[in-house]
């Protein structure tokens, strides 16, 4: 690989990250929304259980269908979420230092090193 082509590839790859880290902290700031106008709207938490349940199966399998096709954006994707959670985290430190923000600081950790292994794996299978 020259360094022309390195150079190509990580502006590729810093770019693709920007607009996750973009598209993951839009989610986080207008999902809540979207639930809260929906417990409002159907007045039933059973209701509510069984829709944001059936949400999160399908964002599941979706990233799921997307970690077997896509291995490399699917790790960009969990760097994305993992930035964004240590940035909530660590503005919330100052706010609440309560348990449940370390754990997010914690998690995000986590997130990071799945998101570089699962990374490492694409780049890998890339090669042979």
């Amino acid at each position: 690989m020259t360094f022309r082509q390195g150079c190509s590839a990580l502006f590729w790859v810093n770019s693709v990250l920007f607009v996750l880290i973009g598209l993951v902290y839009v989610t986080f700031v207008y999902l809540p929304f979207i639930f809260s106008f929906l417990d409002r709207r159907l007045q039933n938490r059973y209701l509510l259980g069984a829709i944001g349940s059936l949400v999160a199966l399908g964002i599941g399998f979706g990233f799921y269908r997307l970690r077997q096709r896509h291995r490399r954006i699917y790790a960009l994707i969990e760097i994305a979420v993992a930035v964004v959670t240590a940035w909530a985290s660590v503005n919330r430190i100052s706010a609440q230092g309560d348990l449940a923000t370390w754990v997010g600081l914690a998690a995000s950790a986590y997130i990071s090193v799945r998101g570089f292994d699962n990374y490492q794996l694409a780049k890998r299978a890339r090669e042979l």
